[in-house]
């Protein structure tokens, strides 16, 4: 569906782009911003989040608001010849405008730039400034308490940990408000070409596909949102936020900075038995459950149990990760969550149902251990290893040893 999509935009674009006039072009390098929630928790943002970034930032900048932001830049009522491509899978981005002269073309797409990067800024105050307003009210009141229990205890007062947690979080929301946009102009606007079809023809093909591939996207997304298809983490309404960041599934090899961070996550003292329970037989248990023993091996020996195949595990010294499963693949399902320190729900984006993840939840809620939920993704290419990839095979060997 996408495809055919993408093929139909390329044939509308090339058709429909002006060939004549004079081109000038800007190459600027965009990458994503920090979200307010991995500042927070401490969390790094990684790769796999950066084409949904761009492919969002490409719908912006060839929308019909942005070339009325620009105009509105030049003081003009006509808004200017505009189109924006992505160049292949980098975070470049060229930003086009055609018009009768090559100053005109020069004046417009610097416009563009210097609009886009007005842009970003007003989207990095919408997206820290609201955590901050909620640090710098949550701050006063620990204050206060901790104060008032020094005074009673009549020793010196002295700030909280969790006091100088949000010190830290609130100096860090303040630096991004601070810091300029994430983006750097490589290339300034110059002029590429006067008149001649056949490269605002190929660059009408590229944006025209780019636009019919994200239609042809947006077409499944609405098919999955009917079929209540969870397709993003802020789709989950359960009271509890995701760990970040969504695991991809890369067959059977371990992300050691993904399985890391999502470890790290995870309250302390309720690590040391790990149930993960999935909202279907296809969430990724297998994936969470290798990659949350193998961030646990790094503190000491770890058991690793498939509940289905290996019952109830052993009570032994260390760390013990149960894969579970969905909840009817074992009947020792109950049993190990009611001596589970820790349960994790494993929830698969474009696999499982909103409706699916909630019955999980629901079921995991009347046990006493902490439960936190963790998105996975198919990869794309689940057989090539990543820059931090680690087989699982010896891992597990390493860990059942």
């Amino acid at each position: 569906m996408t495809l055919s999509a993408a093929a139909a935009g390329a044939v509308i674009g090339a058709a429909a782009l002006p060939t004549s006039g004079v081109t000038a072009a800007a190459t600027i390098q965009v990458d994503p911003p920090i979200d307010a929630n991995q500042l927070i928790t401490g969390t790094q943002p990684f790769p796999d989040s950066q084409p949904d970034y761009l492919a969002g930032e490409m719908v912006y900048l060839r929308s019909a608001g942005f070339a009325d932001a620009v105009a509105e830049r030049l003081n003009e009522v006509t808004p200017p010849t505009l189109s924006a491509a992505l160049n292949g899978d980098s975070n470049l981005v060229t930003i086009s405008a055609t018009a009768d002269t090559g100053d005109e073309a020069v004046r417009d797409a610097d416009a563009a730039v210097q609009t886009y990067i007005e842009h970003l800024k007003e989207q990095a105050w919408a997206r820290y400034q609201p955590a901050l307003d909620a640090v710098n009210a949550t701050i006063p009141r620990l204050e206060q308490a901790a104060r008032a229990a020094a005074a009673e205890a009549m020793v010196p007062y002295e700030p909280t940990d969790e006091l100088v947690q949000l010190y830290f979080q609130r100096t860090s929301l303040k630096v991004q408000l601070q810091r300029d946009p994430a983006v750097w102009v490589v290339e300034p606007a110059g002029v590429v070409e006067e008149g001649g079809a056949l490269p605002l023809g190929l660059l009408g093909a590229v944006g025209g596909a780019l636009a019919g591939a994200l239609l042809g996207l947006g077409g499944a997304l609405l098919w999955r949102h009917r079929t209540g298809v969870l397709t993003s983490p802020e789709q989950v309404d359960a009271g509890i936020a995701p760990l970040l960041p969504v695991l991809r599934v890369n067959g059977h090899r371990i992300d050691e900075a993904a399985a890391r961070a999502l470890y790290a996550q995870l309250p302390v003292g309720h690590r040391d038995r790990i149930l993960v329970v999935g909202a279907t037989t296809g969430s990724g248990t297998t994936a969470v459950a290798e990659h949350l023993a193998h961030a646990g091996e790094e503190h000491g020996p770890v058991q690793l149990v498939d509940l289905r195949a290996d019952g109830l595990p052993r009570d032994r010294e260390g760390i013990t990760v149960v894969e579970g499963g969905a909840l009817h693949d074992s009947p020792a399902l109950p049993d190990a969550a009611a001596r589970a320190g820790q349960i994790v729900v494993a929830a698969r984006l474009g696999h499982d149902t909103v409706a699916e993840l909630a019955a999980v939840i629901r079921a995991m809620a009347q046990y006493d251990a902490p439960v936190a939920i963790v998105c996975t993704r198919a990869g794309v290419f689940a057989s090539l290893p990543g820059p931090h990839d680690v087989p699982a095979a010896h891992r597990r060997e390493t860990i059942n040893n």
